[in-house]
């Protein structure tokens, strides 16, 4: 048998969702209800306080004053005296600059009377150290006249051996052009300068192999810039004596071109 249920104590809510699903959400928003009601009570009566109290504040601080003109009297003294002496007076003008004159001579006119010729000098006064001989010297009158002519003589003339550009037997590096080349390679020093501006290119120059084989008159027949040239040339005057070159078996000398080539890895 079912119990009986005290209804005294239930609230109306217990009675209406007796023996009813109390977990689909009615039923707990009727619980909250009441909760509810009394937390907008207190809300409403907060914001009716604040804005009481708000309107009993001066709120004219938050509102940017404009600026206020302040005149301001200045009292001023009154000037110094003023100076009464005179000032000096200016500088004296730079006299006038002078001109060169020209003294003309005064012509005098006298009678033919009054015109005496001019008295000689009188003579030297006589040298006590001159010896004056008494003596009369006579040459010989039958002696003849002659008159050398001075001789001439034309100075040698030194010629200069010839350099010739094709010979017979061209001048040989000792070892050949491939140690030629490799002299070069081991001694040219590429110019900083150069290396930093990258500057490269092929240097032309022509020089003389003498009868010895020595190298002279190294000269930049096309340059590419002053640093590469002067170094090639500095190394071309490093040169070992060459084998001469020579025409109809005879040593001469002759002119040699050597292209010297700056290139960067």
């Amino acid at each position: 048998m079912e119990t009986t249920k005290n209804y005294l104590n239930w609230t109306m809510d217990d009675i209406v969702f007796d023996n009813r699903n109390k977990d689909y959400g009615a039923y707990q928003l009727r619980i909250i209800t009441k909760k509810n009601v009394r937390t907008g009570l207190i809300i409403a009566l907060s914001s009716f306080v604040l804005l009481i109290l708000a309107s009993q504040i001066d709120w004219g601080f938050l509102i940017p004053k404009k600026d206020v003109l302040v005149e301001t009297t200045v009292t001023l003294a009154e000037p110094p005296p003023l100076d009464k002496t005179p000032p000096p007076p200016p500088p004296p003008p730079p006299p006038p600059p002078t001109r060169p004159t020209i003294r003309f001579v005064e012509m005098i006119v006298k009678k033919q009377k009054e015109v005496h010729d001019e008295e000689p000098p009188p003579p030297p006064p006589p040298d006590d150290k001159v010896e004056i001989s008494t003596k009369t010297q006579e040459g010989d009158v039958n002696a003849k006249a002659s008159i050398e002519e001075p001789v001439v003589s034309e100075a040698p003339v030194v010629e200069q051996p010839k350099i010739f550009t094709f010979v017979e037997q061209n001048p040989q590096f000792p070892g050949g052009d491939g140690e030629l080349m490799k002299f070069l390679q081991k001694n040219i020093q590429y110019p900083q300068m150069e290396r930093d501006n990258d500057i490269q290119g092929k240097v032309l120059l022509r020089f003389v192999v003498m009868e010895d084989g020595s190298v002279a008159d190294v000269q930049v027949v096309r340059a590419v810039s002053p640093g590469l040239d002067k170094e090639a040339v500095r190394v071309v005057k490093m040169l070992p004596k060459f084998t001469p070159g020579k025409q109809q078996g005879k040593p001469v000398r002759v002119y040699f071109n050597l292209p010297v080539v700056f290139r960067l890895q």
